[in-house]
């Protein structure tokens, strides 16, 4: 009678517990039902009320504008639509207006079928009229509901998964609990039957004997049953707390080795393993110890070669087509092939259960319940039910843990990459709301920009902070699609990384912008390597000096200049003499170290602005800019013809060279920059033609200019070196009276070819054209000679 009691019991409890998860869900649902209709009224009270907040103070700036501009109609009018613009700020969805009479003074009314929510506010001579659609004022709370509806979904389907394993194992112990029932029964009708036969004991010996065995069996089998519900309770126990391990912890290996500890010891076993099978390239099937646990004194035998990636058919070919098939398989190691049977029983393993274990619904191994005892064990229907559940918490463990493996392994790729992901806010301020954490990597942190509308001072140099944006505000425009951008990105104080940014607007249904997702890549190598192609492009590989190209484009540009009134300029045209006998004796590379030298010198000679090109082979050109006259190019080319003729010293070698150069300087008849080439090149000729080692302008009155002012110059720096001048001093007279008013003095020349002065002279000035008179001394301004050749001014009394 106890026992029935109790079974109805467990039925009562079942039922209850259903009655219970049922009220327990539909209570919940409908606190949140109420909840979220509560927070809904409030949200709309919330923007009506703050709809009116708006109106009521649109209305008073309204009426202090009309206060304070009386007289000035069209200020009310900007003050009004100022107003309700900074107010639209607040609410971009809102439709705010003015009207007087029915007429609108400002704003844009709402339109009239729209479900909106409407707030006036009247004033004397107007009102003021705001609408907010009740879609955009029930935005946040129709996404609160969602994530709300998600949650308790979320929440009553685990009350039902749970519901459902509790009830099972009610309803499995109600089963057993029915059977200890009418054992119960039937042990009290044995009790009767005896009491009957101990009447009749010495007719009914035997039979009595026969009921007595008959008994016993029974009590055996209900202790044993007993016992079974004991451990199935304990090993349902053990499940649930397996299935706390295995899915609260991203330890999924430490997990795994816990709960198979934890189940070994509930079933009373010396070993369990978790074997994972996979197919060789000769097609078997290959058992991997991946985790194991043993009782205390066991070895274990993960690092064991024996135990360890052996053929499933090697050491059960009884029951391997049992195993690869995904079944629940018990078997004994005497049913092992001989060869094998005797290492496992020294280890201690005589009864084995393997249990399935699927992933991602594909049969991936198993887990193997070892028992050392030498007797076969005999497995019950709920150890083996019980245990099979537990394959599938482990094998569904393995595939969240396999998910959350590629999950961090994509997150590490995006990390470990120089590709920075970012998202920002569809408003004019763009926030940033999303960047990766890569941004590490150009010395930034990633919360310091969380939400920062600030981001572009942050991260892009000044020089393009306006490029960038501009690009960012044109995604506001509907029609705009996805474009990309350059810029350099700060990685320092002033340092930076040229990236490419390729940014897409994410729009709604209407076109509305909603997000802009991007892409930064550093493309700082690839910028380096198109400035590299563009030098090489515009320079001599051999020297490093700037090519023919180049050279001809900065001609036509100093040409352009020259003629928009800039200073003139000259070409010199240059080759080096006899430089195939160089090449033909020494050979090219000394030819071309020469080459290089050559360049070198002609460097050192000339100024920053002017600019030296390698035309091919030996011949050269020097763009001389910013000259006053055609003399400045003369110098040049004789301090050029100075410097290359020093000796060089090519390998073992020294070599003597000189060169010869042609000048073409601007003058108002030049005719263009290639006619100036011409010029030079003939002129570079004539330097040939009449022995080498020389300039020669490309004109022959030019060159006896440049020639009697170099002679000129150096006779000058011989006078001053020599004291060949002296003072002379001349009486200034007054045409009115007669009277001396004061003295000119003036340096006179003693030239050592021309003899003493006379009175009758020239005065000549350095830097003037005036030729010297023949025969006879001349008069040189001393602070002009001095300032010239930068030798202190003569003073009376030397």
């Amino acid at each position: 009678m106890f026992s029935n009691n109790k079974v109805r019991h467990s039925e009562f409890l079942y039922q209850l517990i259903l009655v219970i998860v049922a009220l327990a869900l539909a209570a919940l649902w409908g606190v949140i039902a109420l909840l979220s209709l509560a927070e809904r009224d409030f949200t709309l009270e919330r923007a009506l009320s703050q709809l009116e907040i708006t109106a009521i103070t649109l209305a008073d700036f309204n009426e202090l504008a009309e206060q304070a501009g009386r007289d000035n109609p069209q200020a009310i009018n900007d003050s009004r639509t100022d107003a309700i613009w900074r107010a639209l700020l607040q609410y971009p969805a809102a439709s705010i207006w003015v009207t007087s009479e029915g007429e609108v003074l400002g704003g844009m009314p709402a339109a009239p079928d729209t479900d909106m929510i409407k707030v006036e506010e009247a004033r004397a001579g107007f009102t003021v009229h705001a609408a907010l659609p009740r879609a955009e004022a029930l935005a946040d709370w129709q996404q609160a509901l969602r994530q709300r509806i998600i949650i308790t979904a979320v929440i009553s389907l685990a009350f039902l998964i749970l519901t459902y394993f509790l009830t099972r194992a009610l309803k499995q112990r109600a089963t057993i609990e029915r059977e200890a029932a009418r054992m119960h029964e039937r042990n009290e009708q044995l009790t009767r039957y005896r009491q009957e036969l101990e009447d009749t004991v010495t007719l009914r010996t035997s039979e009595l004997s026969t009921a007595n065995e008959r008994l016993e069996q029974e009590l055996r089998e209900r202790k044993q049953a007993e016992k079974t519900l004991r451990e199935h309770d304990a090993m349902l126990s053990a499940v649930t707390r397996s299935a706390g391990l295995l899915l609260s912890t991203h330890q999924h290996e430490e997990a795994i080795n816990a709960v198979l500890e934890l189940i070994g010891q509930t079933v009373s076993v010396a070993r369990v393993q978790l074997l994972s099978l996979k197919p060789d390239p000769q097609g078997r099937i290959l058992a991997h110890i991946d985790n194991e646990w043993h009782t205390p004194g066991q070895d274990t035998f993960i690092n064991t070669p024996e135990f360890q990636n052996f053929g499933i058919s090697d050491h059960y070919p009884k029951t391997a087509m049992q195993i690869v098939g995904g079944s629940t398989v018990e078997f004994s190691v005497d049913e092992m092939p001989s060869a094998r049977r005797e290492a496992y029983r020294h280890a201690g393993m005589h009864n084995f259960l393997m249990v399935p274990v699927e992933v991602e619904d594909k049969y991936w191994g198993a887990i193997v319940f070892i028992d050392s005892a030498s007797e076969k064990r005999k497995w019950n229907w709920a150890e083996t039910d019980t245990l099979n559940t537990l394959a599938n918490l482990i094998g569904v463990s393995m595939t969240r843990a396999r998910y959350v493996q590629e999950l961090a392994d994509a997150n590490t790729i995006v990390q470990n990459s120089p590709t920075i992901l970012y998202r920002l806010k569809g408003i004019p301020s763009f926030p940033l709301i999303y960047i990766s954490h890569n941004i590490t990597k150009f010395n930034h942190e990633p919360d310091s920009l969380d939400n920062s509308t600030e981001w572009i001072e942050s991260l892009v140099m000044e020089e393009d902070r306006e490029n960038v944006k501009s690009a960012m505000a044109r995604m506001m425009e509907p029609a705009v699609e996805g474009a990309s951008i350059e810029f350099r990105l700060k990685t320092g104080e002033n340092s930076f990384r040229w990236v490419e940014n390729r940014y897409t607007p994410v729009r709604d249904s209407e076109g509305r912008l909603i997000e802009v997702e991007g892409i930064i890549i550093d493309v700082t190598e690839r910028k380096a390597a198109e400035d590299k192609i563009a030098t090489l492009a515009r320079t001599d590989a051999l020297t490093g000096l700037a090519n023919r190209a180049t050279f001809t484009e900065r001609l036509r540009q100093a040409y352009a200049a020259t003629k928009r009134g800039a200073k003139p300029f000259a070409i010199l045209f240059m080759d080096l003499d006899h430089f195939k006998t160089i090449n033909d004796t020494l050979g090219h590379p000394a030819g071309d170290q020469l080459l290089r030298e050559v360049s070198a010198r002609l460097q050192d000679c000339t100024r920053d602005t002017d600019l030296v090109a390698r035309l091919g082979g030996d011949e050269f050109a020097i763009l001389q800019t910013e000259i006053n006259e055609p003399e400045n190019a003369g110098t040049l080319a004789q301090s050029l013809l100075k410097s290359i003729i020093r000796p060089y010293t090519l390998g073992d070698s020294e070599v003597h060279v000189t060169t010869s150069i042609g000048i073409c300087p601007f003058t108002q008849g030049s005719t263009g920059p290639d006619s100036m080439l011409s010029q030079a090149d003939l002129a570079l000729y004539r330097a040939k033609d009449e022995g080498r080692n020389q300039y020669r302008f490309h004109s022959s009155d030019l060159d006896d200019q440049v020639m009697e002012r170099s002679a000129m110059g150096e006779e000058l720096r011989l006078a001053l070196e020599r004291e060949e001048f002296f003072l002379a001093y001349q009486p200034q007279v007054s045409m009115k009276d007669g009277n001396v008013v004061g003295l000119e003095a003036l340096a006179r020349w003693r030239h050592p070819t021309s003899g003493n002065p006379r009175r009758q002279h020239h005065q000549v000035r350095t830097g003037r054209r005036d030729r010297p008179p023949a025969g006879g001394p001349f008069p040189v301004h001393a602070r002009s000679v001095s300032r010239e050749l930068r030798y202190p001014a003569i003073h009376p009394g030397g």
